[in-house]
């Protein structure tokens, strides 16, 4: 026999062998691509069941936020109007109280509107609620409910986002809301508009951080903060009075951050 010819032997004994081999890998590959194949489908059905019960979910507080607390502001604006008119013109400080009164439910109702179109149609363009504009109407508001409020600005000129802005006024008036119950008599809010952070610090003269630290307030800002990729501490002076609560957002966070997201390394 030639060598040529046991060579060809021994390779048609050991091809079918070979075969055999390479199609046990062959399968094991596609069965793995085709489990990968339907996990990927699982998280994507899973993912678009999370967004459907997501939307019905913002739909429904849009419902709830229009027809019973829109209903109950709207109530209070028009009993305020009443009152004003039923009191004696010779009692200024009741006068005073309900017009108060009157002009905080309508701006009320004005954001809760906003809130409301921006929950229907996630349209970021639909005008945003109050900002950073309107410190010096929220000042006044606290001054006309015995609070008085000094502003220091930093940075004036410097361009700050929008819907940033907005968020350091709902800080700011969250904590004037927290500060009246703290006993507190006057507050300095400071405003640094600086190149890569936007810094809001409220100072006061109240009973100290544990007060402040009570109810949901100072956690909803400590959220809205993250939201933003930033952070709120909240400290009170050695040897002084009063607490400082200080809020800092970075600038380059152009929209808010997913809770996912905040929670990566």
């Amino acid at each position: 026999m030639r060598a040529s010819d046991s060579s060809e032997s021994i390779q048609s004994r050991h091809s079918p062998a070979l075969s055999s081999a390479e199609y046990r890998v062959r399968s094991r590959r596609l069965l793995k691509e085709s489990q990968r194949e339907r996990e990927h489908q699982a998280r994507l059905e899973l993912e678009r069941r999370a967004i459907e019960q997501r939307d019905e979910e913002r739909l429904r507080l849009a419902r709830d936020l229009h027809d019973a607390l829109g209903h109950s502001v709207a109530m209070i604006s028009l009993q305020a109007a009443v009152s004003a008119e039923a009191l004696p013109e010779r009692v200024p400080e009741a006068q005073r109280a309900v017009a108060e009164i009157r002009n905080i439910s309508l701006a009320a109702m004005s954001d809760l509107r906003v809130t409301v179109r921006r929950l229907r149609t996630l349209d970021s363009a639909v005008d945003l609620p109050a900002g950073l504009n309107e410190l010096p109407t929220l000042a006044e508001s606290a001054r006309g409910n015995g609070l008085d409020v000094r502003i220091v600005e930093h940075g004036e000129g410097r361009e700050v986002p929008d819907a940033l802005g907005q968020a350091a006024f709902r800080i700011v008036q969250a904590l004037t809301n927290v500060i009246r119950h703290a006993n507190a008599t006057t507050a300095v809010i400071t405003l640094d508009r600086g190149a890569d952070a936007l810094t809001v610090a409220i100072r006061d003269n109240g009973r100290g951080a544990a007060d402040i630290m009570a109810g949901n307030g100072i956690r909803g800002m400590g959220e809205r903060a993250a939201e933003w990729g930033g952070e709120l501490t909240v400290a009170r002076p050695d040897g002084e009075g009063g607490t400082v609560v200080t809020a800092v957002l970075p600038i380059q966070s152009a929209v808010p951050q997913s809770a996912e997201a905040r929670s990566e390394p």
